[in-house]
């Protein structure tokens, strides 16, 4: 009989332990008022409800067509039920999916191969609180138009571009909740300079460099790179095999070979070191590889000594 006939029992029809077959789409609330009419067996081939009332209910049967009710629905619950009936799980009125990005993806997953349909306009609200691979919020953004919720995830890991990729997209709204992190990057080998300032300026958390072993850019750049290690915003320099390139500030180097006390700097393709004329000096001696032909600009006095320095090296 239909749920409506079944729960309203007029007349009390339904007595002892007769087994009832429900002919419409049924609530768990209402299966059990039917249930407590009868000790016979309830049986539901649609059910309507949420995902967390379906997950721990026992009316749900292999061949029972099962469809969420709007709102917010925990992934875990998603795939409880996905695996409770044989019958693909409508979750189209689902409005935000909550959980671990990994219990998030599964969700996907299971709606990729179609035994879950519906996804694809939720917020997704990740719930993890350390560290998460940055390609799993950029795999789960492109799963979803709604917005990936990220704001407890205290961690990210993987190479720069991939962590840049995360907080692009949190620029462009598409996640949302990053800024704070500390950023660990896997990058081993050739790295520019400019890649862990720009990772650094996204996120107040430090971001973490230990891996790369070569540092490429100009003086400047690599300078702003050092700078930012100093001052704990970006960690795990000091060993590094530095390359610059263009035209130096004489100040720059000297910073860099501070701040790389235990690495090298090759300066052979640099164009022109610029500064006073003792700052020019301290810089070549600084480099393990210098410039054979390059323009010095000087500023302000200079000894005969100094001159003599820079006139060597340019030969």
């Amino acid at each position: 009989d239909s749920i409506a006939a079944l729960t309203a029992n007029t007349g009390g029809y339904i007595t002892g332990a007769v087994n009832l077959t429900v002919t419409d789409s049924a609530t768990i609330a209402q299966l059990n008022t039917v249930d407590g009419y009868t000790s016979g067996t309830v049986t539901a081939p649609q059910i309507t409800d949420s995902a967390a009332t379906i997950a721990a209910s026992s009316y749900v049967s292999a061949t029972t067509a099962v469809a969420l009710s709007s709102g917010t629905a925990a992934a875990v619950d998603l795939s409880t039920i996905d695996g409770m009936t044989t019958v693909a799980l409508d979750a189209s009125a689902v409005t935000t999916l909550t959980g671990t990005a990994a219990q998030i993806t599964a969700a996907y997953a299971a709606n990729t191969a179609g035994t879950i349909t519906g996804l694809g306009d939720e917020i997704a609200a990740v719930s993890d609180t350390g560290s998460v691979a940055a390609t799993v919020l950029t795999d789960l953004d492109a799963l979803t138009s709604g917005v990936i919720q990220a704001a407890t995830v205290t961690t990210l890991t993987g190479t720069a571009a991939q962590i840049t990729a995360a907080y692009t997209a949190d620029t462009a709204g598409t996640i949302t909740g990053l800024s704070d992190e500390i950023a660990v990057v896997s990058d081993t080998g050739s790295v520019a300079a400019t890649v862990l300032t720009d990772l650094d300026a996204l996120t107040i958390g430090a971001v973490g460099f230990a891996s790369v072993t070569t540092l490429t850019g100009t003086a400047a750049q690599v300078a702003a790179a050092y700078t930012a290690n100093t001052a704990g915003t970006i960690t795990g320099l000091n060993d590094e095999a530095v390359i610059l390139s263009g035209s130096a500030s004489a100040l720059d180097i000297t910073a860099i070979k501070t701040g790389n006390s235990a690495g090298t700097i090759n300066g052979s393709a640099l164009t022109s070191i610029n500064g006073s004329a003792a700052a020019v000096a301290q810089a070549l001696a600084a480099l393990d590889n210098a410039p054979t032909n390059f323009n010095a600009a000087l500023t302000g006095s200079a000894s005969a000594d100094e001159i003599a320095t820079i006139v060597g090296a340019v030969g």
